[in-house]
C-alpha cells in the first residue's frame, strides 16, 4: 500500500469500509486503521470536490453513519474514474 496508485488507494479504503461495516462488534481499532488509506485518498485528491468528500467521510463514519460513509466512499471512485477519463 506504500507506492500505490490513487485508484488502487479508493478501492482499498471501499473494501476496508465495507469489510468493517459488515462485522457486527463495535471495533475502533478496526476504525483507526481506515486513517491510512483515508490519508492517502486525501493525498491524492487534489480538487475542492475530493477533500469534501474524503471529510465527508470521516464524519460519516465518527457518527456511525455506514451509508453515508459508504456514499462518501464511491463518490471518491467516480471522483478518480472522471479524472482519469481525461
Amino acid at each position: 500500500m506504500g507506492s500505490c496508485n490513487r485508484a488502487e488507494a479508493v478501492q482499498c479504503l471501499y473494501t476496508k469500509t465495507l469489510d468493517l461495516l459488515s462485522r457486527d462488534d463495535e471495533d475502533w481499532a478496526a476504525r483507526l486503521d481506515l486513517l491510512r488509506p483515508l490519508a492517502m485518498v486525501a493525498g491524492f485528491q487534489k480538487t475542492r470536490e475530493g477533500q469534501r468528500e474524503c471529510a465527508a467521510y470521516a464524519a460519516n463514519l465518527a457518527a456511525d453513519d455506514a451509508p453515508g460513509a459508504l456514499a462518501a466512499c464511491r463518490r471518491l471512485i467516480e471522483l478518480d474514474a472522471e479524472l482519469a477519463a481525461k
